[in-house]
């Protein structure tokens, strides 16, 4: 079991016993998600790199590759908050 810090203090979260359960890690990435975001459904380019740790150029450039799909509001890119649940849980791979 892992001790959450993120939501009521002292909260337990279960996380998978198998790390290939991709659908729980996912859900459980985007419980946390939720819970430090609770006013977010979608994130700038800005704020998604921020929360994976890297740059703005990386997720231009993944989004490019289709590696992230983005959700667009006109021309502006925004990546939702279950698509930065499966890059958090799944990853992504080298780009080309």
């Amino acid at each position: 079991m892992f001790q959450s810090s993120v939501g009521n203090e002292g909260s337990k979260v279960e996380l998978p016993e198998n790390p290939d359960d991709r659908d729980k890690l996912a859900l459980l990435t985007l419980d946390l998600l939720l819970k430090q975001h609770p006013e977010k459904i979608v994130f700038s380019i800005p704020e998604a790199s921020k929360i994976i740790n890297s740059s703005d150029e990386f997720i231009r450039r993944r989004i490019k590759e289709k590696q992230i799909i983005p959700t667009y509001f006109g021309d502006k890119p925004m990546i939702h908050i279950t698509e930065m649940a499966r890059i958090l849980s799944e990853g992504l791979p080298n780009g080309n």
